[in-house]
């Protein structure tokens, strides 16, 4: 791959992207339509990537479809201190830590390995292909390599708004398990989806807060009589909160002697 090509330069960097640049999935992608080979996702020495998350993604397709899981190992940093080179390795790569232990590590020594380029993009410099182990082959046992338990940003992004909806997390699993035509063929688990919905309460949760904040100060633009107040605790987080509109002070004003809780709150979460 020419390096000086203008269609070679990252967009990670402070150089604009090229317009006639493609990444290495659609590359791949018009690979196999073009000529068909054992596996959708080809790895090619040279391949250029805008970051490492890409890189780990792609490498990720590539190792679903041949049946086995990966993680990132060594590093090294330049001059600098800015990561210039960083391996992806086999699941079963390197040494038990401790012995007598059941591991699936077994020294393989399938890997790709990326280098920095110029413009804080990276590219595989060196890619092992082999394994010293048996690979696996359906959609359920593949599922149980940690690097298959990530979501993608768009499932997620579907599994978001079903959860703003109130879809269980049962339901949630089924949709997604439509999309793949079959619930085996879903490619993360139901805990790691369980996980992903955890995250997406405590983001909607903190969302809440700053919505809630922004509600009383338009209120209290239309409402002199507004009252609220906020009680955190020790780590500066809502413990509790109080408000009263004007019309509501006036009438336990007129009518203390009634008065009502709304204890329904998120009951049906």
């Amino acid at each position: 791959m020419d390096k000086e090509s203008p269609c070679w330069k990252s967009t990670n960097g402070t150089l604009p992207p090229c317009a006639g640049g493609t990444t290495a999935l659609e590359k791949a992608l018009r690979g196999y339509a073009n000529e068909k080979t054992p596996t959708v996702i080809v790895h090619v020495v040279g391949s250029t990537f805008d970051s490492l998350g890409e890189a780990y993604d792609f490498y990720n397709l590539y190792l679903w479809e041949k049946g086995f899981g990966i993680r990132y190992s060594k590093s090294r940093l330049n001059v600098e201190r800015t990561k210039c080179m960083q391996e992806i390795v086999c699941g079963c790569s390197g040494v038990p830590k401790r012995s007598n232990t059941r591991t699936c590590r077994c020294r393989c020594p399938a890997m790709i390995r990326l280098l920095r380029t110029n413009d804080n993009g990276w590219y595989i410099s060196e890619h092992r292909a082999s394994h010293n182990h048996s690979l696996t082959e359906n959609c359920s046992e593949k599922l149980y390599w940690p690097s298959h338990r990530h979501i993608d940003i768009y499932t997620r992004d579907v599994v978001k708004q079903l959860r703003e909806n109130n879809i269980s997390i049962g339901k949630v699993y089924n949709i997604i398990g439509s999309f793949f035509s079959a619930m085996s063929n879903v490619p993360f688990s139901k805990r790691a989806l369980r996980g992903l919905c955890g995250q997406i309460s405590r983001e909607q949760v903190d969302d809440d807060v700053r919505k809630t904040m922004e509600v009383f100060a338009e209120l209290g633009a239309k409402d002199s009589g507004l009252y609220y107040r906020v009680q955190p605790d020790e780590d500066n987080r809502i413990r509790n909160l109080l408000w009263s509109t004007g019309a509501s002070r006036s009438q336990y004003h007129f009518f203390g002697d009634a008065i009502t809780f709304d204890t329904t709150y998120r009951t049906n979460m």
